[in-house]
């Protein structure tokens, strides 16, 4: 869908001012208070971990923790390089628990990767819905993006939740224009990025066991939309060529994962589940989810906004997902919804349902919801339009 530059043409030519204006705000929330806020046990467990050298965190993670090694090493060694002298303390609570001093607090630095890692996201996000709908709908899910209390949360911690939120949208991102080059007989750039989406896609198996569901729901939307990969006249590339060539980036992802296959297996043993999720799945678990991906407030028990100010809450979210249902792409769909179902169906046999472990949805739910904002605001406009407040042209 292509921008009409005819019409809201002040919004298209102000459109990267106004993204960096929300990219700013967007980094003011994250950065905000980032070194006084509380430190929970997971934040504890996971510097723990990072103060380990590489064998031991191995060693750790086959026993005490359900999760693979990316995001701890990564903090490991974003520590010696920005502050080594963090592993001459004592403890994880020794350095969690230091007051705040500054911009170089230990606090600070251990949680300045997850905003970091926000902040891309939000930036692809808009690359991302520019390219499959318009600047306008990028920008209303760019705001979305920036405002979710649920979002702000997790990049403010010392854990995995930003990084599989970016992984998973580069990965996405990479797979729809690999399938686009597909589809349009396009071979051009193609093994840059079969080969960025090979890295992306085993560095989010490395950082979270649940990127098995965005290679799911890829797979689900290849093979629905396969009818549009016929070949075109002159190609002599075959359809089933380029299945095949789907299914062998598929097969070296696998393979690029099977060195860990003996720590997994392992880690099957752990009975504990070292997360804050719903105790028991209902059918109110999914759109409950939804909802907190906007309005969740406290940690514990995620307890939604109460009183007149969650009524209000929950109202704009409704609004909003209802003029969100109609306009999306499949690909949006299918991304948001398609591993939240599966988790949710697989929860009877154990607790899967844990609302941070589909980080890596937001990015399709912000766009989701983005369908509806803009929708709302086109509305609001052409309101002000035929009442002649603005003008047209505008």
């Amino acid at each position: 869908m292509k921008d009409n530059k005819n019409q809201n043409a002040l919004l298209y030519r102000y459109r990267i001012i106004i993204f960096i204006i929300i990219v700013f705000v967007s980094a003011f929330l994250r950065f905000y208070h980032i070194s006084d806020r509380f430190v929970y046990i997971d934040e504890y467990k996971a510097v723990e971990f990072a103060l380990m050298s590489p064998s031991e965190l191995l060693n750790a993670l086959s026993s005490r923790e359900p999760h693979p090694p990316l995001h701890y090493l990564f903090i490991h060694y974003w520590m010696k390089m920005v502050k080594p002298s963090l592993f001459e303390w004592k403890s994880s609570s020794e350095i969690s628990d230091s007051e705040p001093q500054g911009l170089f607090s230990p606090r600070f630095i251990l949680r300045l990767p997850g905003v970091i890692f926000s902040i891309v996201t939000l930036i692809l996000v808009y690359g991302f819905a520019s390219k499959l709908y318009n600047c306008r709908v990028a920008l209303a899910s760019t705001i979305i993006f920036s405002l979710s209390r649920f979002e702000i949360f997790w990049a403010q911690t010392i854990r995995y939740p930003s990084l599989i939120m970016l992984l998973g949208l580069i990965s996405t991102y990479l797979f729809y224009l690999f399938w686009e080059k597909l589809k349009g007989n396009d071979f051009s750039k193609m093994v840059i990025i079969a080969l960025g989406y090979i890295l992306s896609t085993v560095a989010g198996l490395y950082t979270h066991y649940y990127m098995f569901l965005v290679m799911l729901f890829q797979n689900v939307y290849f093979f629905i939309k396969i009818k549009d990969i016929a070949s075109k006249g002159g190609s002599r590339t075959t359809p089933t060529r380029k299945i095949l060539l789907w299914l062998l980036l598929q097969i070296i992802v696998v393979i690029g994962f099977l060195f860990w296959l003996p720590i997994l297996f392992k880690q099957f043993s752990i009975t504990a589940t070292y997360s804050y999720g719903v105790a028991h799945s209902t059918l109110s678990s999914i759109p409950l989810l939804l909802y907190r991906f906007l309005f969740m407030y406290g940690l514990q028990t995620y307890t939604p906004v109460g009183g007149i100010l969650g009524f209000i809450c929950f109202g704009v979210f409704a609004f909003l997902f209802i003029f969100s249902i109609k306009g999306n792409r499949l690909i949006i769909y299918l991304n948001l919804f398609v591993p939240i179902i599966v988790v949710f169906l697989l929860t009877s046999l154990k607790q899967l349902f844990v609302e941070h472990y589909f980080m890596f949805c937001f990015p399709a739910y912000a766009i989701f919801m983005g369908v509806g904002l803009e929708k709302v605001l086109r509305l609001f406009v052409n309101l002000l339009i035929r009442h002649r407040i603005i003008f047209k042209e505008m």
